[in-house]
């Protein structure tokens, strides 16, 4: 590479790089880990519920509104 047309290139080399160690990243309690998949997985079964039973509710309001119009 000709570093004459780059002069940014030379002083970027000339700069100190300061390099951090690579961080694994494992869960150093393996209790903590277990609690956040509890608590993400009841959020889950939460929100399952929080949209399941009304539309549940709804599907049979609604079955009983059709039965009554058009079924006696």
């Amino acid at each position: 590479m000709n570093s004459s047309r780059r002069p940014w290139l030379l002083l970027c080399r000339s700069l100190p790089i300061r390099r951090q160690p690579r961080r694994k990243w494992v869960s150093t309690s393996r209790s903590a880990a277990d609690r956040v998949r509890l608590l993400s997985g009841g959020l889950v079964t939460l929100a399952w519920l929080w949209v399941g039973l009304p539309f549940a509710y709804g599907v049979y309001e609604l079955v009983r509104k059709v039965i009554q119009l058009f079924g006696g």
